[in-house]
């Protein structure tokens, strides 16, 4: 009995009845004597026919929506005529809180105007200055960047590492090209990538990743994302002893540096320790582009015999897609302060003739010597601090929070929320009141205990 009740109390059968096609509707349809519609419903429900007393007191269903809805429209007419004067007092009292509240901001703006004309003026000085110091080290680019092609400062000499062996986890593939980069193929997903080998370097000091665009990836890229990021999670780097290779000893890298870095994606989240799926180096807005990145070793290799040295790329970013789709390992031996080098594709124009390098060429060129000017970047940084919106006076901000409180709309009367709503379900219960009454007298019908006993 007990799971009769449940299925005749719950929603299958509440939408049986509702449902505006079912057999109650094609029963409104087909029959216009009401009557004749109660007499088929104790039919089908009960399985008898009713008495006369039943189907008379049945029939006054099919009028009462009709009645309920006059009445639910003069409940509503009544109490907006007996609500319009709170209505309108209601609406006064906030435009004078508005009013009041816009006054106060006013006020207090007025009485610190002076004092902030005074912080916006030394704010352009500090602006102008910043700009015009900008401007005279970028005039006198063209006299360096004549004497860099002359004499081009190496600065860091790296060594490509020479690869034994290359695999990525997760189904992806790492093949290796001619000059000693290597290419990401197959599955998109978290991955790791885990590169062996040794290098001509004696007592590596350091390790530079360079990651490398490519007409094969999406937007060039060097990332494998739809627009051409990654996402670097972690880099781990190991060594061993040829004669004991299964013996990897751990390098902790320290002094992370990358020639470009996205906002909250810095270099140096790379070597933190935190796998997360939201956390690593990447490059956004720069894809497209060469970049490089570069750790220096806490304490150098220092082996009596011929090592190995294995790097872990790992790529845990959220999206399964933003894994590195070209890269380059290089070591180095140099000790003390370290920079990222000249690029293999820079060494390469260098070589070149000046009539013979094309415009895009000489640009890259260009680019390469401002993205390593550090005197540049240090003016680009004071500029951008310069102009800095100054940050809002604290009474300012809450007067104008208080504003926007005051300014809100008044909450509509709980009484006429509710009135205007049974008006709006009347009137569509009004749409089709046969088929309501009909509707409710099979719901009674249905929790008569004739049918529970029945059925």
């Amino acid at each position: 009995l007990g799971s009769i009740l449940s299925l005749v109390s719950g929603p299958t059968v509440d939408q049986a009845i509702s449902d505006k096609s079912n057999a109650i509707a094609e029963l409104i349809a087909g029959q216009e004597d009401n009557a004749a519609v109660v007499r088929q419903l104790y039919w089908r429900i009960l399985n008898r026919a009713p008495s006369e007393e039943e189907v008379a007191q049945s029939l006054p269903l099919f009028e009462m929506i009709s009645k309920h809805h006059g009445e639910v429209e003069d409940q509503l007419a009544t109490y907006e005529v007996s609500y319009a004067p709170v209505q309108k007092r209601q609406e006064a009292e906030r435009e004078g809180r508005i009013e009041g509240a816009q006054a106060d901001l006013d006020q207090y703006q007025a009485s610190i105007a002076e004092r902030e004309a005074k912080l916006d003026a030394e704010q352009e000085t500090k602006v102008a200055m910043a700009q015009k110091a900008l401007e005279q080290h970028q005039s006198t680019f063209e006299g360096r960047f004549a004497k860099w092609l002359k004499e081009p400062e190496q600065g860091t000499s790296w060594s490509s590492l020479e690869t034994r062996s290359s695999e990525a986890s997760e189904g992806g593939k790492l093949v290796l090209q001619k000059d000693a980069s290597i290419l990401a193929e197959g599955t998109l997903a978290k991955t790791t990538y885990t590169v062996m080998g040794r290098s001509r370097v004696s007592q590596p000091t350091a390790i530079r990743l360079e990651v490398l665009p490519q007409e094969g990836l999406p937007k060039s890229g060097p990332g494998r994302a739809d627009d051409g990021n990654f996402v670097l999670t972690e880099i781990e780097v190991a060594w061993a002893r040829e004669s004991d290779p299964d013996n990897w000893q751990v390098i902790k890298l320290n002094k992370p540096q990358a020639d470009f870095s996205q906002q909250n994606f810095e270099v140096a989240k790379a070597i933190d320790g935190n796998k997360n799926a939201d956390n690593g180096w990447a490059i956004s807005p720069q894809m497209g582009q060469y970049h490089a990145a570069a750790f220096a070793f806490e304490k150098p290799i220092e082996s009596d015999e011929p090592w190995l040295i294995r790097v872990r790329l790992v790529q845990n970013y959220q999206s399964n897609k933003h894994a590195i789709g070209s890269f380059r390992l290089s070591l180095t031996d140099q000790a003390g302060e370290l920079d990222l080098g000249i690029p293999a594709n820079i060494e390469v124009l260098l070589a070149k003739s000046p009539e013979s390098r094309t415009e895009e060429e000489s640009q890259a060129l260009q680019d390469f010597v401002r993205s390593r000017d550090g005197d540049l970047k240090k003016l680009e940084q004071a500029l951008a601090e310069a102009q800095k919106k100054r940050p809002e006076d604290p009474e300012v901000t809450r007067l104008k929070a208080r504003l926007a409180l005051v300014s809100k709309p008044l909450p509509m009367d709980p009484t006429l929320k509710q009135l205007r709503r049974a008006k709006e379900l009347s009137s569509e219960q009004i749409k089709h009141q046969r088929l309501t009454a009909a509707q409710d007298i099979a719901w009674a019908l249905i929790n008569n205990p004739s049918f529970l006993f029945n059925h």
